[in-house]
């Protein structure tokens, strides 16, 4: 006795195959890792900082409660609400978890940590200088990291310093 077959039914399989083929295919293990990703020099384009005085006020205003004169409080303001990121001339993040840097103080380094999912970047932890950064976007020519610098400056329960850095591959 043959078995008919529904055309469609066919059609249905063969598409089923093809998803599973894509999907295996998909999974490759060459799959880029964000732990790969990051390795190499990588260039500061922008910083955007977003600064939030707690309980209020703007954040000249603040420093004038501090002691400083209204002029030195606006220079220091100014280099807060906006940093000159071409002070850093690269950043490079090497594959045994440590990485080295270059500003206009001369060079810098320390630890890095990314988490398995890529989603978190902690820089020297387990030191006085250590800051922990969401990764908003990680791929072969951009990164974008959004770090809470409060504690690492020390000002929680008097300023909120949030900081979103943007870097390209170089």
């Amino acid at each position: 006795m043959k078995l008919f077959i529904n055309p469609f039914i066919k059609r249905l399989g063969g598409v089923a195959i093809l998803v599973a083929v894509l999907f295996i295919s998909g999974c490759d293990k060459d799959d880029p890792k964000p732990v790969n990703q990051i390795l190499g020099k990588w260039q500061p384009e922008s910083a955007e900082p977003r600064i939030t005085v707690v309980g209020g006020g703007s954040v000249v205003d603040f420093f004038v409660a501090f002691g400083y004169d209204h002029d030195e409080a606006e220079v220091i303001a100014a280099g807060l609400e906006d940093p000159d990121i071409d002070v850093y001339t690269s950043i490079e993040f090497k594959s045994d978890g440590k990485y080295e840097g270059i500003d206009s103080s001369g060079a810098f380094d320390g630890t890095w940590e990314l988490s398995s999912d890529g989603k978190t970047l902690t820089l020297d932890k387990g030191t006085s200088d250590e800051v922990v950064g969401a990764v908003t976007k990680l791929d072969n020519t951009d990164f974008i990291l959004e770090m809470d610098l409060t504690e690492a400056f020390g000002i929680e329960g008097v300023l909120e310093y949030q900081f979103i850095l943007s870097m390209k591959r170089i």
